[in-house]
């Protein structure tokens, strides 16, 4: 993965910050992945968003990414 912050939580959870495109100037992305590891099969198939809600929240608080670029929410989710 290319540079950038990356957080790891004690439950093996983690955060990663990265900037790509064309710099840090017009046309740059920033990019936000949450990963979290789950062992229980059983728990497999619950939704992904309601699982990686807390940790995006964790994201969205430390990078203030709201305040830094204006905008209210993601371009795209994958």
């Amino acid at each position: 993965m290319a540079p950038g912050l990356r957080i790891v939580f004690t439950d093996s959870s983690r955060l990663v910050f990265r900037l790509s495109g064309s710099g840090a100037g017009v046309g740059a992305t920033i990019r936000i992945y949450a990963e979290s590891y789950e062992r229980d099969p059983e728990r497999h198939s619950r939704e992904t968003q309601v699982v990686l809600g807390p940790l995006i929240a964790i994201a969205l608080k430390i990078s203030s990414i709201h305040e830094r670029t204006g905008r209210k929410g993601p371009t795209v989710i994958t």
